[in-house]
């Protein structure tokens, strides 16, 4: 790990590691993602160390949401470089996050895309908690909120392909017209 991590980084790793969790779990995973990231992640972990905070923190709480860094290794620093990390996002941002996230990583899958987003979300939030920046009662509305804007565009989605298989929806009223909703 040293060979490719900043020299000047070892200080703060080992600061880092001793107010984890679980130190030992931290430090393999931490060996595990410097062996895999590319070399330009890991020259940006030296210009945003709070980045490495990021990454040992959810190492010493979570080996399932560690798998996302793996995933993409470059969402520490992504995390690391937005001035609002810290701030409760509204259901509104939230959206506008998701509309970003659907058209910069497309997937054919809805449910593999949501999960992608879901994690990523997850992370943030998690992070936001083990590092104190967020009270109890914003985590869970945070989370709350996240599970909303996955409901609404699941909804959506599956309304958009029913409209395209069968046409738009129509009932009958009461004095037995055809209406059309929507």
């Amino acid at each position: 790990m040293a060979a490719r991590l900043a020299p000047d980084l070892a200080g703060p790793v080992a600061s880092l590691l001793a107010h984890s969790p679980d130190p030992d779990g931290a430090l393999n995973l931490l060996e595990r993602y410097v062996q895999g990231a590319p070399a330009e992640v890991l020259d940006d972990l030296a210009r945003y160390p709070t980045a490495l905070t990021y990454l040992v923190a959810i190492f010493g709480y979570s080996t399932f949401l560690a798998e996302s860094f793996f995933a993409d290794p470059s969402l520490p620093v992504q995390f690391a470089r937005d001035r609002k990390f810290t701030k409760l996002k509204s259901r509104e941002e939230l959206m506008q996050d998701y509309a970003r996230f659907s058209t910069t990583h497309p997937d054919p899958w809805l449910s593999a895309q949501l999960a992608r987003f879901k994690r990523r979300n997850y992370l943030r939030i998690v992070l936001k908690d083990v590092l104190g920046l967020s009270t109890l009662g914003e985590t869970t509305l945070e989370l709350s909120m996240l599970a909303d804007v996955m409901l609404w565009n699941a909804l959506i989605f599956c309304d958009q392909e029913l409209e395209k298989r069968y046409g738009q929806p129509q009932y009958r009223d009461a004095q037995g017209r055809i209406v059309r909703s929507g």
